[in-house]
C-alpha cells in the first residue's frame, strides 16, 4: 500500500486560480528492461512517505493527502557513455508510444547480445492524476511491452493502464484504454534538448509570448545579448541577436554555441513551466556556465505567479557543482559493467546523508558513477 491516510479535499476550479500540481500526471517510478544499454530490469522510484511535509519548494506531494512525496527535479550523474542518456529515452520512448503521436517510434532498441536481442522490452510508468470527471484522485500505472527485433515496425505485444483509487489496493485494469495522460506530458517533452533548429524557430516565431518570455531571460543568461528577433524570409523565419553596444544584428549562425543551447532548450522549459509537465533535458548544462544552471532549477522550484507548480525537470548533467545545490533525493547514479551492462542508483538508497557533502563525496568516490 502505497499512501497512509485519504484526506478529500475539493479542487479549485472557476476563474482566478492556477492550475493545482495535482490536476496534472506526475511521474514517480519508471521500470526498465532490455532497452539500450539496459539489460536487467532496472527501477527508479522517486517517491517517498515523510511524516512531516518536506520543502515544498523542492518536493510534491503526490496529491492531497497522499503522505508520500517527489522532487520537482531529478538529476542523473555518471561517466561518458553510462547509460544516462538511456534513462531519458526509455522514458520518452513509453510516453511518445502511449500518446499516439504522429512521430511515434517504429521501432525498439533492445540490449545488444545474442541472448537479448530478440527478446521483448518491457518499460513501465507510475504517475498520480486525478481521476476524470472526479474529485478523486489516483495512482496509475502504464506497462509497455514491446517485441524487440522486428523487420515489419514496432509491435506491441502488451499494453496496459491500471490504476489504484487513493492509492489503495490493489492495481485494477482499465478497460477503456485512455492516451490523455501520456499526450499532456509527452507533447512537452523535448526531445532530450535536441530539437531541430527550425523546429525551436518555427515555436517561438509563431508564439509572440514565448519569444517575449526567452527575451527577458536572454539578458540573464547570455553576456551582452539584449534580445532575439525574426527576420521573415521565403526560406522561413531567420534568427537575429541584438548585442550590447553592437549596430549590427547577430544572425543565428554566428551566435555562441552556449546562447544557441539556452535558446534551443528555452521552449520546452516554458511550455512545461506553463502548462504543468514533465521536461527531459539531456546534457543541461553541456553549453551553459555552471554557475546559471541553479538559475534554471530555481524556475521549478518557485513558479511565476499564474504558472502551475506541477511541472518536472528530468536532466543528465556532468556539472559536479551541481551535487552543492541538490539533496539526495534529486541524484541518480548510472553505471556501467564490464560487459556494458548499465544500473541505476539511486543516491538516497545508498549510505548517503542528508548533511554529507554529495559534491567532495562524489568526486572521491564514494557513490559510484565517476569514470574509472
Amino acid at each position: 500500500m502505497l499512501l497512509r491516510r485519504k484526506v478529500c479535499r475539493p479542487r479549485p476550479t472557476g476563474r482566478g486560480f492556477s492550475v493545482s500540481p495535482h490536476d496534472l500526471p506526475m511521474i514517480y517510478r519508471l521500470e526498465i528492461e532490455n532497452f539500450a544499454s539496459f539489460r536487467d530490469a532496472q527501477v527508479l522510484d522517486l517517491h517517498f512517505h515523510a511524516s512531516l511535509p518536506p520543502d515544498p519548494r523542492i518536493y510534491a506531494e503526490l496529491f492531497p493527502g497522499a503522505g508520500a512525496y517527489i522532487p520537482k527535479v531529478v538529476s542523473v550523474f555518471g561517466a561518458n557513455a553510462s547509460g544516462k542518456t538511456n534513462i531519458l529515452l526509455a522514458l520518452e520512448f513509453a510516453l511518445k508510444v502511449a500518446a499516439r503521436r504522429e512521430n511515434s517510434p517504429s521501432a525498439c532498441f533492445p540490449f545488444n547480445s545474442p541472448d537479448t536481442f530478440h527478446e521483448p522490452t518491457r518499460l513501465a510508468i507510475e504517475f498520480s492524476a486525478p481521476i476524470p470527471d472526479s474529485n478523486q484522485f489516483a495512482l496509475f500505472r502504464y506497462l509497455l511491452i514491446v517485441e524487440a527485433a522486428t523487420r515489419s515496425g514496432l509491435i506491441i505485444k502488451h499494453e496496459s493502464l491500471r490504476h489504484k483509487p487513493d492509492g489503495r489496493g490493489h492495481w485494477q485494469r482499465l478497460e477503456n484504454f485512455s492516451t490523455d495522460w501520456a499526450q499532456r506530458v509527452a507533447l512537452r517533452s523535448p526531445l532530450l534538448g535536441h530539437a531541430p533548429d527550425q523546429l525551436v524557430h518555427q515555436i517561438l516565431s509563431s508564439e509572440p509570448d514565448s519569444l517575449l518570455q526567452l527575451n527577458r531571460q536572454l539578458p540573464r543568461f547570455c553576456l551582452g545579448v539584449e534580445r532575439m528577433s525574426y527576420q521573415y524570409t521565403p526560406q522561413g523565419p531567420q534568427a537575429r541577436f541584438a548585442h550590447q553596444g553592437m549596430k549590427q544584428e547577430i544572425p543565428w549562425s554566428l551566435e555562441s554555441g552556449g546562447t544557441r543551447a539556452f535558446v534551443r532548450a528555452f521552449p520546452f522549459l516554458n511550455a512545461a513551466l506553463r502548462q504543468g509537465s514533465l521536461c527531459a533535458l539531456d546534457d543541461l548544462d553541456a553549453t551553459l556556465h555552471p554557475l546559471l544552471v541553479p538559475k534554471l532549477l530555481d524556475w521549478f522550484y518557485t513558479p511565476e505567479s499564474g504558472h502551475p507548480t506541477g511541472s518536472q525537470l528530468w536532466f543528465t548533467t556532468h556539472s559536479t557543482i551541481l551535487l552543492e545545490e541538490l539533496t539526495r533525493d534529486q541524484v541518480i547514479l548510472c553505471n556501467k559493467d564490464s560487459q556494458g551492462c548499465s544500473t541505476i542508483t539511486q543516491l538516497r538508497n545508498t549510505k548517503a546523508r542528508q548533511r554529507d557533502n554529495l559534491f567532495r563525496k562524489y568526486l572521491a568516490g564514494d557513490y559510484g558513477g565517476v569514470p574509472d
